[in-house]
């Protein structure tokens, strides 16, 4: 990791002086360099889920911003209202959530405590249960796309509908870290290597039905982080060109499809969007330019924010702004002294967002539309769950205070528990899906980190343990059921 430690902070060094030469302002500046070298503190030869998400959360509050400002030749200064105190309330919640980050590492006593990382690492094991969890999570997704309430568009009304199935999301990282496990454990076995790119082929049609790309990513995701955090995952030249075509086929076809089916799809059922994805792919001729092009046409009718106030990266429209956590943080630092902070309004979501709809009316309406509405960047009514981010939407609720307290306490506890529960990401498919289904934490609110230990990891943790005792019931009842059965053969042989 020592290798990677050096190239990160030369990258960061070339940005940092590039920026001093353009006139960048030297306090902005500042923040976001120590922001980004802060990010070394993730880099560690034994990583844990924790390492990672904290070098994503650097890479949200200031490296990403660097390094995309920097290479827009743009100052790091430029579109922003309140530069001074945006950056100062960014410096002091990075600082409470790094010492979260640091309270919360595990030492070697205290780490995979539910015992699942050596479960999830038996050939035998996950040759009795991946395809299964496989098929049934794939189902419960299919369900989830078919009767999930939908949401009139840019409004707060929803619609009746069931949104359970989609709880149970976790069982498709689940299943991909395990058939990829596989695949590294027996690479000989050809029929592992088709069982996965028949998953990973099925998990990019659910992706378009369902018009979310996180499904694809993830799988993807998996794939890359088993073969990297194997030690003896061995990478071929067909597994190289596979990985290619691939990420040739999620960036030319799956998430272009997506965009363009976005705004046709309210009211469709299940068929109709089968038939619009194959209409579409028609139309088009299966062109990638063509499918691109479209794609750009329908993400230009979104740029409504597109504004030196409303973008960090303006007059550009590669819709970047949400890798850049300084532009909500500016966009309520601006307002604060008009709006005044929400208080506990920023948790409001979270009893809605846990228990299921036939106990909670639910809403359209998540913590970031409530906070830009709070804050006016965005029309009051309008649901468009623009990224908001931890740090501001402690700023949001208590202003210093928030920024000071909130991230260290959420960071500390969250993480401490994903450092208990999971283990090492080394050789650790269990550790390697809970990452994945963690990523967007990043860019994630207060209110929704939380919701994310109470609903998505508790269930996928009591899934993984149901999965271990039913594992052993079956070890050990089937010494026992062999051993019972042999007298019976006996007896009709001697009969």
């Amino acid at each position: 990791m020592k290798s990677l430690s050096y190239i990160y902070l030369f990258i960061i060094g070339t940005c940092t002086i590039t920026q001093l030469l353009m006139g960048a302002d030297l306090f902005v500046l500042v923040v976001l360099a120590l922001i980004s070298v802060g990010g070394a503190l993730g880099l560690r030869k034994e990583p844990v889920i924790a390492d990672w998400l904290y070098l994503m959360l650097v890479a949200y509050c200031g490296t990403l911003a660097l390094i995309l400002k920097t290479a827009l030749f743009q100052t790091v200064d430029s579109n922003l209202s309140e530069p001074t105190t945006s950056c100062g309330y960014l410096l002091i919640g990075f600082t409470s959530l790094t010492a979260g980050y640091l309270a919360s590492r595990p030492s070697a006593k205290t780490i995979g405590m539910a015992g699942l990382s050596s479960l999830f690492s038996r050939v035998d094991f996950l040759q009795l249960t991946t395809k299964l969890v496989f098929a049934v999570g794939l189902l419960l997704q299919g369900l989830h796309i078919i009767l999930r309430p939908q949401f009139v568009p840019g409004t707060n009304v929803i619609e009746e509908g069931f949104g359970g199935f989609g709880a149970f999301y976790f069982l498709l990282p689940f299943s991909i870290a395990m058939q990829t496990a596989l695949c590294i454990y027996q690479p000989s076995k050809r029929s592992n290597g088709i069982t996965l790119v028949g998953m990973l082929l099925l998990i990019a049609a659910e992706s378009v039905l369902g018009n979310v790309k996180k499904n694809i990513v993830d799988a993807a995701l998996i794939v890359a982080c088993s073969y990297f955090l194997f030690d003896n995952a061995k990478v071929n030249i067909k597994a190289v060109i596979a990985g290619i075509a691939a990420f040739m086929l999620l960036v030319l076809y799956i998430n272009p499809l997506i965009h363009i089916m976005r705004p046709s799809l309210y009211g469709l059922s299940f068929e109709q969007r089968i038939d619009l994805g194959v209409k579409t792919l028609e139309d088009t001729g299966m062109d990638p330019w063509e499918l691109a092009d479209r794609s750009a046409r329908v993400l230009r009718g979104y740029e409504a924010q597109y504004s030196p106030t409303g973008s960090y990266f303006y007059p550009s429209t590669l819709n970047f702004d949400r890798f850049a956590l300084i532009l909500p943080l500016d966009q309520i630092t601006r307002a604060l002294p008009r709006a005044g902070t929400m208080g506990s309004q920023i948790f409001s979501t979270i009893i809605s967002t846990v228990l299921p709809s036939f106990l909670v009316p639910k809403e359209a309406a998540a913590t970031p539309d409530l906070i830009a509405w709070h804050f006016g960047f965005r029309t009051i009514g309008s649901v468009s769950r623009p990224v908001v981010g931890l740090i501001p939407s402690a700023v949001a609720g208590f202003g210093v205070f928030g920024a000071a307290i909130i991230p260290f306490f959420t960071i500390f506890v969250g993480f401490r528990f994903l450092n208990l529960l999971t283990g090492s990401l080394k050789n650790n498919p269990w550790a390697i899906s809970v990452f994945s289904s963690s990523t967007l934490l990043a860019e994630k609110e207060v209110a929704p980190f939380i919701e994310f230990f109470l609903r998505d990891f508790a269930l996928s943790l009591v899934f993984a343990l149901a999965l271990k005792f039913a594992y052993s019931a079956h070890a050990q009842l089937g010494p026992k059921a062999l051993a019972q059965m042999r007298p019976r053969r006996n007896e009709r042989l001697e009969s």
